[in-house]
């Protein structure tokens, strides 16, 4: 990924695994080595984007993330469509990086708290 993540991510994988919760969020999980929910689905997105302009535009006006900048690095899913993700910056300490989502109408809100406090 080109960057550390969150330490109360890692905390969250560790603890709960992948999977998904109360029926409505799936976290994209990485336990670290080889496997990880989060790298794949990162990539797929990556792909999608570079396959879809239209798609591309829906991260607007962040992006997403690529290694050593900034962008969105989305960390879960809901049922409904709902997209979880960082803010990511690697200027920036992982865990001073805020939540955003996109909600199924493609409109991004900002929170910020950690990825295991939006969760709760």
């Amino acid at each position: 990924m080109g960057t550390s993540l969150p330490a109360d991510y890692k905390e969250f994988c560790e603890t709960f695994g992948s999977g998904e919760f109360c029926d409505f969020l799936t976290v994209y999980a990485s336990v670290g080595g080889a496997a990880s929910e989060l790298a794949d689905s990162h990539e797929a997105n990556r792909r999608i984007a570079d396959e879809h302009p239209v798609v591309r535009d829906g991260y607007l006006p962040h992006g997403l993330y690529h290694p050593g900048g900034r962008g969105i690095l989305q960390w879960g899913a809901g049922v409904q469509g709902d997209e979880f993700a960082w803010l990511a910056d690697t200027a920036s300490a992982p865990e001073l990086w805020p939540v955003v989502t996109r909600d199924d109408a493609g409109t991004w809100q900002r929170f910020d708290v950690s990825m295991s406090e939006f969760t709760y």
